[in-house]
């Protein structure tokens, strides 16, 4: 209910697809971050995500293009760094 009065709400929105992930619906959590990636482009949180959300997939690889290209945007990017060297 909250997203439909605070669409843009980007804390709500990532904790919803965590959460939905967690779950272990991570094709609903990648939905809600790809739509958001693209509404906003520099959101790097959300891209980072939604690569987690493509490894659980079994997407390996497009997750770790996902998390190269936040270290494109954010070379310091420690969180990116991290799951490249773990993933």
């Amino acid at each position: 209910a909250h997203l439909a009065f605070f669409p843009d709400d980007q804390a709500a929105i990532i904790s919803l697809a965590r959460c939905v992930g967690r779950q272990g619906d991570d094709d609903t959590a990648r939905a809600i971050l790809q739509i958001n990636v693209q509404r906003f482009p520099d959101w790097l949180d959300a891209q980072i995500e939604l690569g987690i959300a493509l490894y659980r997939l079994q997407e390996p690889q497009k997750a770790r293009d996902k998390w190269r290209a936040v270290l494109k945007q954010d070379p310091k990017n420690a969180d990116a760094q991290r799951l490249l060297r773990q993933y």
